[in-house]
């Protein structure tokens, strides 16, 4: 083991603490670098998804080994969602039988779930943060009926939102949800 990067939630509580402090120890005592890495908001899934990412990109992930063990369970979520995405291997130690248990991990990329025709609009409402039904047909150059088909696909997949506007029952605005981020 070359180095040990565990996230812990900023609660005060004492358990925490003690926790913290004793992977920290335990590290020292192997001679194993340790960085411990504070989640602000260990409710919110995307930041956590989206910082557990961005440090697992660091490494050669066939050499990283995710373990869910302890944390709050929004946590253990993140990093369940992070080891899919990235394609790490994850386990969870089950202190109770003594016995360390390897998850079932396949890599699978959200984006690899969308056309390339529903990647581009995804895209196109990423960037605008939120647009109209007609500013998509009119700036990406695509039929209504397409335009149409490839939106309710990105709804039914849980990207995007269609909200309807205080002018018109018809019109919509169309927003990227907080997880089109993890693409």
């Amino acid at each position: 083991m070359k180095k040990v990067i565990f996230y812990y939630s900023s609660e005060k509580k004492t358990q925490v603490v003690k926790a913290k402090n004793a992977v920290i120890e335990i590290c020292r005592s192997l001679s194993v670098d340790c960085q411990a890495i504070e989640l602000k908001n260990y409710i919110d899934m995307v930041p956590m998804i989206k910082r557990m990412r961005s440090e697992i990109k660091k490494y050669d992930r066939r050499e990283i080994v995710f373990n869910i063990t302890g944390g709050t369970k929004a946590m253990a979520g993140a990093g369940i969602i992070a080891s899919i995405l990235e394609g790490v291997k994850l386990v969870f130690n089950d202190w109770e039988n003594e016995r360390i248990v390897e998850y079932p991990i396949l890599k699978m990329r959200y984006e690899d779930t969308l056309t390339k025709k529903e990647k581009e609009i995804l895209k196109y409402i990423l960037k605008k943060g939120e647009c109209r039904f007609a500013d998509i047909i009119e700036d990406i150059g695509i039929s209504k009926s397409t335009v149409s088909h490839h939106l309710d696909r990105l709804e039914e997949k849980g990207f995007i939102e269609k909200i309807p506007t205080k002018d018109s029952k018809r019109e919509k605005i169309i927003r990227a949800k907080e997880v089109a981020e993890l693409i």
